[in-house]
């Protein structure tokens, strides 16, 4: 290592040693007041507190006399119903700080001293109302909680809360809150808001609100409105659960387009309509459990083809399920239908890629087994508790499902064994599905005569299928299938080519064209997507390759260009120098040449009679700049060096090609010819001298 490298590390070494000693040892500074404990976490410094009494409450930092950053102050617990106005003197910066459990009627005005809080928690106190100028107090991506308060009432600030600004979670539940106002500020000033277990009984705000997870549960809804979530142009996350809602109507949810989770649980709802969600093209779950459905209409699911995942129609008081409620919904992987008393039969079709259909505690008596003979990736299957008959289809059935199970599971060979099903002989008695087959179903092992068809994985060979992959940050890749019928899903593998080490995407829905692999990587890989018929099955498959280079290798080739193309020019100049010393030497000798054919010599002598009182040269004169040399003309030759400019008829002329017409001089490569007598011959040798003739 080079002295002055070695020289460096030690500086650095020494401001690490200098900041971990300040992160460190502040705790051992004698600065806080004697009922906080100082804590310090990766450089962050925080103080608990704990006071006997509201009387004994001194300020926080009495021996600071500069300002001081804090991460954390906590006052939880407490029972504290104030804080004096000189509390938080000394401190600057706080950046969460706790007030749970306490006896405050309302938010210390102190608070509002402090700049940069990030969270603010004065849950589980006796706050009676709430200003939302609150919300400007914390910083950007902050949040609030006010939950298990006694609030009745949000107070709207005199002045607008700053546009722009999102807290990412207010947390007002837990409350008495009856009545929002449908312009409040409110609606746009959080990313979360939780108003669940309050007293709401209407829902229509008028303000546009950004939103994404808005929680509404545990309130007094009864009714939601066509317009009650228009302008919530960004909500993903919407919970209505354990309301009293009984009507919905039928664009209630047209308007929220991105909606992807939606609970409307432990409700009141005895119907939907046929339109409810057909405009929620991007839902993924819905939850109508614990409701008093009837019934499921064929078209009740409509628009929701290619994105529901998981729906939940428990606990409802279902006896009639059409035959397609569910057949169309390609992507759906989970259907809850467990707890209604009065289903007692199977006779709707599923669809082929579930992996879990729940039908416990109903009164199914029969299972028609035809209907389960196409699902071809189950791994949960449950029918406990049922009034079933025992027969050889049940045991057929029981068989398939025990075997499927094994062959999907992950780790097909740890598969925990499978709770036998109970069923009713013919007596009444209950018993297992398993004794009932060892006895009466020893030859019933195939998929049983009477069911039409049995459902196999359809061809896509004539199906266009391609991939494209680009490499910006991450990996993405895109694909094009024109025909997503009958296909389960995609799955993306990525091969790095240097090392061999696969990576594999989980199962992407059948809708879902593109997948961003997010890695640091930067060797060559291949790139695979594989159209899956079910979850183990691959129908097609397409590669693309990215091949990178070496960042060593990188570094070297540039490395070198650098050190390459200084050589390159120096050569260059070098052969261009070279070039014009050989052009000169030749000029000379043409010159030479060219004089001799025409008669002229170069002078060998020089006779120069100075006159000082005459500034004329016969025929011309030459011009050094600062004077000029005047000399008479005789016949003979002679040679005058000057500076390179020459003056002729009283004009100054440079030893450049041209012709002058006015004063009948031609002007050839530095030669001046005076062209009616042709008495009078300049010519140069390219350094600036030149010589004549007359």
């Amino acid at each position: 290592m080079k002295h002055s490298d070695f020289a460096i590390y030690r500086i650095v070494c020494i401001i690490l040693l200098v900041i971990q000693s300040a992160s460190t040892q502040s705790c051992t500074l004698n600065i806080f007041s004697k009922s906080c404990t100082c804590t310090s976490d990766q450089s962050r410094l925080g103080l608990k507190c704990n006071y006997t009494s509201n009387t004994a409450i001194e300020r926080l930092l009495p021996g600071n006399q500069s300002l001081l950053t804090l991460h954390t102050v906590d006052l939880s617990s407490n029972n504290l119903s104030s804080l004096p106005q000189d509390y938080f003197s000394g401190i600057s910066v706080i950046s969460t700080i706790d007030l749970r459990i306490n006896n405050f009627r309302e938010i210390p005005s102190v608070i509002f001293t402090l700049n940069n809080i990030s969270r603010l928690d004065i849950s589980n106190n006796n706050l009676q109302h709430f200003t939302l100028s609150v919300l400007s107090d914390i910083s950007e991506n902050g949040t609030l909680v006010v939950s298990g308060n006694n609030i009745e009432e949000l107070l709207e600030p005199v002045y607008s809360i700053t546009a722009g600004k999102y807290l990412y979670l207010t947390d007002i539940s837990h409350n008495a809150i009856s009545v929002i106002n449908d312009t409040s500020s409110l609606w746009n000033s959080c990313i979360k808001l939780d108003i669940s277990h309050n007293k709401l009984e209407q829902f229509r705000p008028k303000l546009v609100s950004h939103i994404q997870i808005l929680d509404l549960s545990f309130n007094s809804l009864k009714e939601l409105y066509a317009e009650s979530f228009s302008r919530f142009v960004n909500l993903k996350h919407l919970t209505l659960s354990h309301n009293q809602i009984y009507k919905i109507s039928e664009t209630t949810f047209y308007h929220p387009t991105g909606l992807i989770f939606l609970d409307l649980s432990h409700n009141e709802l005895a119907s939907l309509h046929t339109d409810s969600f057909s405009n929620a093209l991007r839902l993924e779950v819905l939850d109508i459990s614990n409701n008093l459905l009837q019934s499921l209409e064929s078209e009740l699911f409509r628009g929701l083809e290619y994105s529901l995942t998981e729906l939940k129609v428990s606990d409802n008081n279902l006896s009639t399920i059409e035959i397609n409620s569910f057949l169309n919904l390609h992507d759906l992987r989970v259907l809850i239908l467990s707890n209604n008393i009065d289903l007692k039969k199977v006779n709707f079709d599923l669809p082929p890629h579930l992996k879990q259909i729940d039908l416990k505690n109903n009164s199914l008596q029969e299972i028609n087994e035809c209907k389960f003979v196409q699902l071809l990736d189950i791994e949960v299957l449950n029918v406990e508790n049922n009034a079933l008959k025992c027969s050889c289809n049940l045991s057929w059935l029981y068989s398939k499902y025990e075997n499927l199970r094994k062959l999907n599971s992950p780790t097909s060979e740890n598969v925990s064994p499978m709770s036998p099903w109970k069923c009713n002989d013919s007596d009444g008695n209950s018993q297992s599905i398993s004794d009932f087959d060892s006895v009466d179903c020893l030859d019933h092992n195939s998929t049983p005569e009477h069911c039409a068809t049995t459902v196999s994985i359809k061809s896509v060979e004539n199906r266009n299928f391609s991939i494209n992959v680009a490499k910006y940050d991450n990996i993405v890749v895109k694909w094009i299938l024109d025909d997503s019928t009958d296909i389960y899903g995609f799955i993306v593998i990525v091969k790095n080519i240097d090392s061999g080490d696969m990576l594999t995407s989980p199962m992407i829905q059948s809708n879902v064209r593109e997948y961003t692999i997010y890695q640091s990587s930067e060797n060559s890989v291949i790139i695979c997507v594989q159209v899956m018929g079910n979850s183990t099955v691959i129908l097609m498959e397409e590669c693309d390759k990215i091949v990178t280079f070496d960042m060593k290798m990188i570094i070297g080739i540039v490395a070198g260009a650098i050190f390459l193309v200084p050589a390159i020019l120096i050569f260059a100049y070098i052969a261009c120098k070279d070039k014009k010393a050989m052009a000169k030497v030749y000029y000379q000798l043409l010159q030479a040449s060219n004089a001799e054919q025409n008669g002229y010599k170069i002078a060998e002598k020089i006779e120069i009679a100075e006159e000082p009182e005459t500034k004329s040269l016969s025929k011309g004169r030459q011009s050094t700049g600062a004077s000029a040399t005047t000399a008479s003309v005789k016949e003979t030759d002679y040679v005058v060096h000057a500076k390179p400019s020459v003056i002729f008829e009283n004009k100054s002329y440079m030893p450049d090609s041209g012709v002058d017409e006015s004063n009948n001089i031609e002007r050839k490569n530095g030669i001046v010819f005076e062209k009616n007598d042709a008495t009078f011959h300049i010519e140069t040798d390219h350094s600036g001298q030149y010589s004549s003739k007359l």
